[in-house]
């Protein structure tokens, strides 16, 4: 195996930084968006109920023809198609983001070899790879991740500024679980339904699903922003000690 060549990651981190910045105002919107939505669905029902209080034999009718099941679904449609651009960009931006983290993660595990790290456990194509294996991504992308972190930490530093980023490490990765399980919960939001209760219930999961994401990107931008400099930083050091 060839022995790593250095490569800075700024410009990943420039365009990681923007989106990550885009990313949280957006969240902030869909919170703002969706949690009117909860105002609004609770009127949809409302004047489902008013306008269907006289027709009972017309629904009747309704449930047992073709199509008659999404009578209900037609109200709920003209509440929530509001929000939906805004999540439309959203998704963009977040798959974008996937792609630069595939990217960052490999190339920072690289550098930290080519810096001097000896003994990483994780290879850079594993320090992305497990994120896409079930079970095994609810813990071994954290720690690759830490493992870049300690070997990417300058040989100037304090056994205290070694300990220092644990925390940042710690926060970033419960906010990411708990964010994908928020989405997943989201799912029925997005489907066909006549339950009421399910859909309020999905979107107060989407509106749990905006609130983490916030801080998850402020502390992903720091938690890459942070490995990048101190990574320069260890560049520096080494090749002026």
């Amino acid at each position: 195996m060839r022995d790593p060549v250095y490569r800075s990651g700024h410009g990943l981190v420039k365009w990681m930084t923007v989106l990550l910045i885009v990313d949280a105002a957006l969240s902030l919107m869909a919170l703002w968006s969706t949690w009117g939505q909860i105002d609004r669905i609770d009127r949809a029902e409302t004047e489902f109920e008013r306008v269907m209080a006289g027709l009972e034999e017309e629904l009747a009718r309704l449930e047992e023809e073709p199509g008659g099941a999404e009578t209900q679904r037609s109200w709920v449609d003209a509440y929530i198609v509001p929000g939906g651009l805004i999540g439309l960009v959203q998704a963009g931006v977040q798959l974008a983001l996937i792609i630069l983290f595939c990217i960052w993660i490999p190339r920072a595990n690289r550098n930290a070899r080519a810096l001097g790290a000896t003994g990483m456990r994780f290879t850079p194509g594993w320090s992305v790879g497990w994120y896409f294996i079930p079970i095994m991504n609810l813990f071994r992308p954290y720690q690759a991740m830490k493992e870049i972190w300690v070997a990417s930490v300058p040989s100037d530093a304090t056994p205290r500024q070694r300990r220092a980023g644990s925390p940042l490490l710690g926060w970033w990765w419960a906010l990411w679980l708990v964010s994908g399980a928020a989405a997943l919960r989201t799912f029925p939001r997005w489907v066909p339904t006549k339950d009421w209760v399910e859909m309020r219930r999905a979107i107060w999961a989407t509106c749990a699903s905006d609130a983490i994401d916030i801080p998850l990107a402020i502390v992903a931008l720091l938690l890459v922003r942070s490995v990048h400099g101190m990574q320069e930083r260890r560049r520096t050091t080494t090749v002026f000690d």
